[in-house]
């Protein structure tokens, strides 16, 4: 929600404003999301070093459609998510002293480890 929200203000309040701020470079960008659309988003959830909050700004400042966005989000932030939310719930087991956390704890390593490295894997295979 919070990210439909962003894309939202900066398509329709501040697109404008950034529009006639932004350098030669930013629109070069700009441009560049335009033709790339739903695969530079998925690029950028999958890879999690990419801070989500700026990215749903300037997805918005751009012309992909509100539709390739927030698909490519949902389906594309979820692997992080569910990763982060395994490495949370075996951080909770371990600090209870319940449960077989090393076990979780090796799971969740590997689903963070298939994360980092999915891009590859996906470049790997569509050559």
């Amino acid at each position: 929600m919070g990210a439909a929200l962003a894309f939202v203000v900066a398509r329709y309040i501040a697109a404008n404003w950034i529009a006639g701020h932004a350098g030669p470079r930013v629109l070069r960008i700009i441009d560049g999301v335009a033709n790339e659309g739903w695969r530079f988003v998925a690029f950028t959830r999958l890879v999690p070093i990419f801070p989500y909050a700026p990215l749903n700004y300037f997805f918005g400042v751009s012309r992909i459609p509100f539709r390739h966005f927030i698909l490519a989000t949902v389906i594309c932030m979820a692997p992080s998510s569910i990763a982060y939310s395994w490495l949370g719930h075996i951080g909770m087991e371990a600090a209870s002293g319940r449960g077989d956390w090393v076990k979780f704890a090796l799971l969740g390593l590997a689903a963070l480890a298939l994360i980092i490295f999915l891009p590859r894997v996906i470049k790997y295979f569509r050559k």
